[in-house]
């Protein structure tokens, strides 16, 4: 984060992406690390710098403007390794609160959340045969990683997603619980600024708990193991979310999953 501050200052306060990814390299303070398995090496550095681009951005540091980086004033004298911590740790802070805060309130409702509730979960019809078409198209931004439980059980199910609520309540949907009287519970979750981040520690827990998967992203193992790899593979990303090159430790102290 400190070098990218200086890399923009260097070219009048401003620059593109790849103008920073290449100051960085020339002025050597391009960080040496092994990029994950299956992920180009000249990628991953990229998606490093993006994400320190991320911190400054959510500090009030850094705007974009036409796919340029611009300093604002905040900027002005540089980032001290303290600075740049108290930013990450605020940054999560609020994260967590806006990812615990729920995206819609039911107070213009004029039924009580219990009556509202049962009414979403009872039976329903069915959508109506139509001719229909449609486009998926992938957005950008915030997710979390997760790890669901189906109750009762030693399986788990490991993903990502930008809505964690929707996310269960999609997946509960296919389970017949009238007939099992269980259903998935969330158990464990990482908010990361970007989905990509998101996804990398998915395929990191995943790939520490190779041995226990049974089908598609669910694994079946002990808690205590689970629990394990999940602080393993946690501890990973955030190693290689660490950007700034003269402050390894640049992480605060407290990690998020100890904040009350």
């Amino acid at each position: 984060m400190r070098a990218m501050i200086d890399a923009l200052q260097a070219n009048g306060g401003s620059g593109r992406p790849g103008y920073v990814y290449a100051w960085l390299t020339d002025n050597g303070l391009r960080r040496p690390q092994k990029a994950p398995e299956g992920i180009d090496p000249e990628r991953h550095y990229e998606r490093e710098v993006r994400f320190a681009r991320q911190e400054l951005a959510d500090g009030g540091l850094i705007v974009s403007k036409d796919h340029i980086w611009v300093l604002t004033a905040q900027s002005e004298g540089g980032l001290t390794s303290a600075e740049a911590r108290r930013i990450i740790r605020e940054n999560r802070l609020r994260r967590d609160s806006d990812l615990a805060r729920p995206e819609v309130e039911i107070a213009t409702s004029p039924l009580p959340i219990a009556r509202t509730r049962e009414l979403v979960e009872r039976p329903t019809t069915g959508p109506r045969p139509t001719l229909w078409e449609s486009m998926i198209v992938r957005v950008e931004g915030p997710a979390s990683t997760y790890v669901f439980q189906f109750q009762g059980s030693d399986l788990w199910k490991v993903g990502f997603a930008s809505d964690l609520d929707e996310r269960l309540s999609t997946i509960n949907r296919h389970v017949p619980v009238e007939v099992v009287g269980r259903r998935w519970v969330k158990v464990l979750s990482r908010y990361w600024p970007s989905q990509e981040w998101a996804y990398a520690m998915e395929q990191e827990l995943l790939k520490r708990l190779a041995v226990n998967r049974t089908m598609f992203e669910r694994v079946q193992c002990p808690q205590d193991l689970l629990e394990a790899a999940w602080n393993q593979a946690e501890a990973a990303i955030e190693e290689l979310s660490t950007h700034d090159p003269a402050a390894p430790n640049l992480l605060p102290e407290v990690s998020p999953r100890d904040l009350p």
